[in-house]
């Protein structure tokens, strides 16, 4: 123990960074996990039924792109999402 407080006295920058650095560490590690608590992986949405009802009523009311490389695809899909609540808008890739 003494031989960790000599040390600390000796390099006080160095001990310093590394306290701040596990600082920082522990935060993003924080802000990962709330992170990760708000996500939901293609899988988990499959296997729960009930989860997925409600995500999806929530998606719907947040606009859908549908993108395609010459704009002729995205039209045709449009009108059936639209038909099932989606909010769905269309557009294309322009190349020059």
């Amino acid at each position: 123990m003494q031989e960790l407080s000599l040390f600390i006295q000796n390099h006080a920058i160095l001990s310093a960074l590394f306290v701040t650095l596990l600082v920082l560490l522990f935060i993003l590690e924080f802000v990962r996990l709330k992170r990760a608590t708000n996500t939901v992986s293609p899988h988990q949405l499959t296997q729960f039924k009930e989860k997925s009802k409600k995500l999806e009523k929530m998606m719907k009311s947040l606009p859908l792109i549908l993108i395609c490389a010459k704009g002729l695809e995205s039209p045709k899909i449009a009108p059936m999402l639209e038909n099932q609540g989606w909010n769905v808008h269309c557009g294309w890739i322009h190349n020059r």
